[in-house]
């Protein structure tokens, strides 16, 4: 189904994360000439949220018109990632993606070091930051885009010399890459070696003339090559473990294909396009009668362009010479009649093959007499298994429901309290979930994290102040004798020391030499005193200098006064997050808390131990953050577990607890998330905001496996309660048919279940 159009003759690429999945590229083809025989040429930027909007969220000129576009993914200093053009005047346009999007200078390199029109880019898919690019006289150049400015060869190029059609960078194997050129060959580069190891095609007498080809996404020995020849149209489908012919052709285009695209969420998915105006998806490598899987709307005109969306499964742009870029939902795709094919032809048989990412990974159905049956992708079999009520842990069940559907804050108090004290694990988690319900939540969260006033003023009163109160006391007692005699010290001053020199400095206006000399001397009392009378610049400068020096004081106050909240969060080490975050909570306004404590939470995640992971649950929970929350108290109570194993031999008594452990994982990950979402909606007076996929899916995988433990009522009171506010049309369409079931499961009729996703809850049960 076509979701979005601009009227546009270029060249695409999607952004490739997450940041910028929903936006678009386009350069002018070099290609194409209007009836005017203008030769401009502009790269622009389109936003795609429901459809394609119209007018570029940036756009630049350019001084030569796109053979080639690619869009590298992120990294930290370039948070959009960096637009590459291969331009018709041989020179490479290298552009942060950022700057241009924020209309500023976004140039990063402009070079010329192709003999011809660059016809091929492409980006190596482990190590994203290496390019490379292909042109005339079998020119192949190997780019790092960090310094863009040199190239190196990957090895002497290939005689007789011809020009690159287009090439590619495996998609398993680093080091590989493939080029094809016109006269058919295709060659087989190894960076490590830095020689062409293989050459190999199969030009049909000739007629055979590649302009694209592309890698398998998963096999590093496959690959396929397209032809845009009108009298052999055909896609080549090669092993190279066999490199003497190709496997097989597909040949339903009848005019040559100018373009090929791999699916990057499934494998047997590749779509091609052609001049016969059409868009066909493929699965290349499968059985002859099932290679055509379906077909796009056909364009007005030749298809130069087809590029699946590398972060939205399903979502497909492509570019012809109609003039317009269309973006296709492959999911809701209307059938399309398929084109009569020739005898010697497979034929077409529709839309019979699911995408890969729809695919239910694991799934089980629950039915009377405690049964279940129960099935694995990774597996043909299907398991019978039962399940035996439990009526402590529906007991359980019933007080967590009690507790969310009061009223007030007492009974929520309560439960948290009983929670903290049954799951040591988790008892921090469930103290900070309580503190959310007091007046001032942030003071209370401080005083959890081991800060207050009272500790303060005591470790103040241990330390050593004993020359500072000689010092005072005696000013105290002499009192006015000490002010008429402070005047006298500006004449007792040795010739050349230092107070010398600052007092000279002053008595002639230098302030800025005096204050160089209290610096150089680390005698920053003076240097703020001396700054004060010197204006504000010098304030400054004295102020960053203090700033600059390595120690915990000084580092402190520049994160208050600057508010570099964020610097902080990334740069301040993990043991001392305690400290972060309490400084976080005291300063932090409260719109950046939630991205600021996200990225703290992230670093205590990647130290991967029970500690660090109750710490980061801690940062999401002060910051009103559930993105991870759950997989987070998960992996807590799995590594807790593990542990306890390490420490004694598995014995049958172990098995059994195991049994309970699933259970236990799987309440707790659900009582907080009820809870918090309780909490979050006192909090906001009542309203529900959060509809994350995460937060969904969790809830609805773990309130999923209460069933088989409890009654299906209960079960499904807790998944009506969690999702209350959102309602059935915000949740994704991967989740429908789950809280359908679920919901279903209320009339005592059959509860389908399907596990996975962020919670992995692995039950055992006796195989009957």
């Amino acid at each position: 189904m076509e979701v979005g159009r601009i009227e546009r003759t270029v060249k695409v690429c999607w952004g490739t994360n997450n940041h910028s999945a929903n936006l678009l590229a386009c350069g002018t083809d070099a290609e194409h000439l209007d009836a005017s025989f203008n030769t401009s040429s502009t790269l622009e930027i389109f936003t795609f949220d429901h459809s394609l909007h119209q007018q570029p969220l940036a756009s630049l000129d350019m001084q030569s018109r796109f053979n080639s576009l690619v869009w590298a993914p992120p990294s930290q200093a370039r948070s959009h990632g960096i637009l590459v053009g291969g331009l018709d005047d041989g020179s490479l346009q290298v552009l942060d993606a950022s700057a241009m999007i924020n209309k500023q200078s976004c140039t990063l390199a402009s070079t010329k070091p192709h003999s011809g029109a660059v016809k091929a880019l492409g980006i190596n898919r482990k190590q994203p930051h290496l390019m490379a690019s292909g042109s005339r006289n079998s020119e192949v150049f190997v780019w790092d885009l960090n310094r863009p400015d040199t190239y190196l060869l990957p090895g002497k190029h290939t005689s007789p010399l011809n020009t690159i059609t287009s090439l590619a960078w495996n998609n398993a194997v680093e080091h590989i890459i493939c080029t094809s050129s016109d006269t058919g060959l295709a060659t087989l580069w190894d960076l490590r070696e830095s020689r062409p190891i293989r050459d190999f095609m199969d030009n049909h007498q000739g007629q055979f003339v590649p302009t694209s080809l592309a890698w398998h996404p998963e096999e590093a020995t496959r690959l396929v090559i397209a032809s845009d020849s009108d009298k052999v149209p055909v896609i080549q489908a090669w092993d190279l473990r066999n490199a003497r012919a190709p496997l097989h052709e597909l040949s339903a285009h009848s005019k040559g294909v100018t373009g090929l695209d791999w699916c990057p969420s499934d494998a047997s998915m590749l779509y091609s396009c052609g001049k016969d105006h059409r868009t066909i998806c493929w699965d290349p490598f499968a059985s002859e009668e099932a290679r055509y899987i379906s077909e796009l709307r056909r364009a007005r005109d030749c298809v130069t362009q087809v590029k699946w969306c590398p972060t939205a499964p399903g979502m497909a742009a492509t570019a012809s010479f109609d003039g317009s870029v269309r973006v296709f939902s492959v999911e809701s795709e209307d059938p399309v009649p398929p084109t009569p094919l020739p005898e010697s032809s497979l034929q077409p048989h529709g839309h019979l093959h699911p995408p890969k990412w729809l695919k239910r990974p694991v799934g089980t159905v629950l039915c009377h007499g405690d049964l279940a049956v129960s099935f694995t992708a990774k597996s043909n079999h299907v398991t019978v298994k039962q399940f035996n009520f439990d009526q402590a842990k529906d007991t359980q069940v019933f007080e967590l429901l009690e507790a969310i559907g009061s009223t007030g804050t007492e009974a929520l108090e309560l439960f948290c309290d009983k929670q903290a004290t049954a799951v040591p694990q988790l008892s921090q988690i469930w103290q900070c979930i309580k503190s959310c319900l007091s007046e001032q939540p942030r003071q209370q969260q401080i005083a959890l994290l081991g800060f207050s006033v009272e500790s303060l003023q005591h470790a103040l009163q241990s330390l050593s102040f004993a020359n500072s109160e000689a010092q005072l006391d005696s000013g105290v007692v002499q009192g006015s004798s000490v002010a008429s005699s402070r005047f006298t010290s500006l004449l007792d001053t040795s010739s050349g020391s230092y107070e010398d020199c600052v007092v000279s400095a002053v008595c002639l206006g230098d302030f800025n030499d005096a204050i160089e000399a209290a610096l150089k001397r680390q005698d920053f009392g003076a240097a703020f005193m001396l700054a004060v009378l010197g204006g504000n610049d010098l304030l400054e400068y004295v102020k960053t200098a203090y700033f600059d020096q390595q120690q915990a004081i000084p580092a402190m106050c520049r994160v208050v006064s600057e508010g570099a909240w964020m610097d902080l969060a990334n740069t301040c080490p993990v043991y001392q997050w305690r400290r972060c975050l309490a400084c976080l909570l005291t300063y932090a306004p409260a719109d950046l808390m939630a991205d600021v404590a996200q990225v703290l939470a992230k670093r205590l995640e990647a130290a991967d131990t029970i500690e660090y992971r109750v710490a980061a649950c801690i940062c999401n929970l002060c910051a009103g953050n559930d993105a991870t929350l759950l997989s987070n108290c998960e992996q807590i109570l799995s590594l807790s577990f593990e542990e306890a194993q390490q420490q004694h031999q598995e014995t049958a008594q172990d098995i059994a607890r195991g049994d309970d452990l699933a259970w236990h994982i799987a309440f707790q990950v659900m009582a907080i998330a009820a809870t918090f979402r309780k909490v979050t909606s006192i909090q906001r007076g009542g309203g529900y905001q959060d509809t994350s996929d995460l937060f969904i899916s969790s809830v609805l995988n773990v309130a999923s496996s209460t069933f088989g433990y409890c009654s299906a009522d209960r079960a499904v009171q807790l998944v009506q309660y969690c999702l209350q506010g959102v309602g059935a049309n915000a949740i994704p369409s991967h989740l429908n048919e789950l809280y359908n079931v679920i919901m279903f499961s209320s009339s005592g009729a059959v509860a389908p279940v399907q596990f996975g996703g962020p919670v992995q809850i692995q039950q055992q049960q006796q195989q009957q």
